[in-house]
Formats: structure tokens, sequence, C-alpha cells
């Protein structure tokens, strides 16, 4: 790894925590916090680990964690949301086809 990488990393993990605030946060405060796609986590369920699990320390830090106990104190914990169905055809390699080669033909 470059110098400095994992503290790069931690870095863009923390904006993206309140980068999805933004996004997030207005319609989860409208009350549209579901999605057309059962899927797909709740907004609410994804804005709550974003946020519970941004690294680092500081205020920055500080704040992610006191709007993260801010919207559990209002909603509670959000329910576990359902894991993703990929149809294993989209899993597996196409037919004829072999792990480090081209197609045959």
């Amino acid at each position: 790894m470059p110098p400095g990488f994992d503290a790069d990393l931690d870095r863009a993990t923390l904006a993206w925590a309140f980068i999805s605030t933004g996004f997030l946060l207005p319609r989860i405060l409208a009350g549209t916090d579901s999605s057309r796609d059962d899927r797909i986590p709740r907004r609410r369920a994804m804005l709550q680990h974003r946020l519970t699990t941004a690294p680092g320390t500081g205020p920055l830090a500080d704040l992610a964690a006191e709007i993260a106990d801010a919207l559990r104190r209002e909603y509670g914990r959000p329910p576990p949301s359902p894991r993703p169905r990929l149809p294993l055809t989209r899993l597996t390699r196409p037919r004829g086809r072999s792990a480090g080669g081209p197609a045959p033909g």
C-alpha cells in the first residue's frame, strides 16, 4: 500500500458518511424511508450503518456518532434489512468460457 493509504481511506469513508447524510436524511425525516425494491436496505438502516461505522477520531467522527445516536433515539434501531437475493446465474461464468482464457472457438 502507498504511504498514507489507510488515512486517506478513513477520510473518504467519513466523507461518504456525511454525503450520505445529505442524500438520505431529508427522506427519512419526510417519512419516505422505504424503497420500491425490498432487496435494498431502508434508508435509515443504511445511514445508521454508515454513521456508526465511520472511522477516525476527532470532531467529525464525534459528529457522525451524535447523528447516529439522534436517529436511534428518535426512530429506534432499524429493522434488519433483507439480504440481497442475487440470481446465481449472474455469479457464474458464461458457457464455454474458462476461468483464465478466451472463449473456445
